[in-house]
């Protein structure tokens, strides 16, 4: 798979992707790297439902709370 590095939105949707499939630390990376957009605090409930796996993880917390 491609991912194109300045494909931010591609990141934040990796993220996603992680959390559903319960990879903690891969939805952490992919998080980080979208955080300059800062879609998390834009993203709409059905997006934010995809999250569920790393709700209450602090790193979670202390990124949505941006």
């Amino acid at each position: 798979m491609h991912i194109d590095l300045q494909d931010t939105w591609g990141f934040f949707c990796m993220a996603r992707l992680c959390s559903v499939r319960g990879r903690v630390e891969e939805c952490r990376k992919w998080l980080q790297a979208s955080e300059s957009k800062d879609y998390l605090a834009k993203a709409a409930k059905s997006q934010i439902s995809d999250f569920e796996n790393v709700r209450r993880c602090p790193w979670f917390q202390a990124m949505l709370s941006k």
